[in-house]
């Protein structure tokens, strides 16, 4: 059986790191993990949903002794190890690059366009 205490460190732990590392926020857990959506990889969304299922249900008794506490430890784990890569700075740096590549490249296609206009009526 899984302390509710610890579930509930856990989670305030995790909420914590999502807000830190994806600026992530919501009411609960099982909301942060949903707003993070396709910013997760499969897996870690996988094992972040089963930490917010437990967190969900760490009151009732009788529910939260189906959650294994070894695989509720690993996929904390698992989260928290993942997020702790995870560069806030880097990630907009590398969002700020990608928008400037794509406004240089529909640039460069505007330019061409406009010299094959003028190609063609004779001008160039």
């Amino acid at each position: 059986m899984q302390d509710p205490l610890d579930i509930e460190t856990k989670a305030q732990k995790l909420s914590a790191a999502l807000e830190k590392h994806l600026g992530v926020k919501g009411r609960s857990l099982a909301h942060r993990v949903r707003r993070a959506g396709r910013r997760l990889p499969r897996r870690i969304r996988e094992h972040a949903h089963l930490l917010a299922e437990a967190d969900a249900v760490r009151d009732n008794i009788k529910i939260s002794r189906q959650y294994d506490a070894a695989q509720i430890a690993r996929a904390y784990e698992h989260v928290s190890d993942y997020l702790a890569t995870i560069d806030r700075a880097d990630a907009r740096r590398g969002r700020i690059l990608s928008i400037l590549a794509v406004l240089a490249f529909n640039f460069i296609l505007l330019f061409v366009a406009f010299v094959v206009f003028l190609r063609m009526r004779g001008i160039v």
